[in-house]
């Protein structure tokens, strides 16, 4: 079905107020005209035409900037700084085709085998706070990391904390001495 120039006229105007007004204005136009009102919506949704207050755009920069970060940034810092929601962070990561997870750093797995420990143990490190501030871990499906300059300072500073047997040699060294 094809839309009429002057509908879209019409449908552009029905979208200039809040999402009640644009609810409203839908129902009238779809009552007089016939046409679904789902239809309506879909044609409004891709030509752009939003109500006020309803999602904006994403920017060049914002994308860019999106692109850049996903992986080594949460979606927390990100959302503050972009002044968008979590949700829509996530949203945008996934038309990106990338994963808004953060892999850099350290989970409580990778900590496990390359110390040679529990998972309760590390916890335990975690809890006392001796592998710095952790991130993540704050909901359902979540994974705490921690950052490379956290296991860093950790290996300095609390060697007794480990045993040096049972530590991955390959790692501990590439980590402490540099990558060579």
């Amino acid at each position: 079905m094809v839309i009429p120039p002057t509908l879209i006229k019409e449908l552009r105007l029905a979208y200039a107020g809040n999402s009640k007004a644009v609810s409203a204005n839908l129902d009238r136009i779809a009552q007089r005209t016939g046409i679904p009102r789902r239809r309506l919506r879909s044609f409004a949704y891709h030509q752009g035409f939003r109500a006020t207050g309803q999602r904006r755009q994403w920017t060049a920069e914002e994308i860019e900037y999106l692109g850049e970060n996903l992986g080594s940034v949460s979606v927390r810092y990100m959302a503050r700084k972009l002044g968008r929601s979590a949700s829509a962070v996530k949203h945008k990561a996934s038309e990106l085709q990338r994963s808004a997870r953060l892999t850099s750093g350290y989970n409580i797995s990778n900590l496990c085998d390359v110390f040679g420990v529990s998972d309760e143990r590390v916890k335990r490190w975690i809890g006392r706070g001796l592998l710095g501030k952790a991130h993540g871990g704050a909901g359902r499906g979540c994974e705490t990391r921690i950052t490379e300059e956290n296991v860093i300072r950790f290996i300095k500073l609390y060697p007794s904390e480990y045993d040096l047997g049972r530590v991955e040699q390959a790692w501990y060294k590439a980590l402490v001495f540099g990558r060579v």
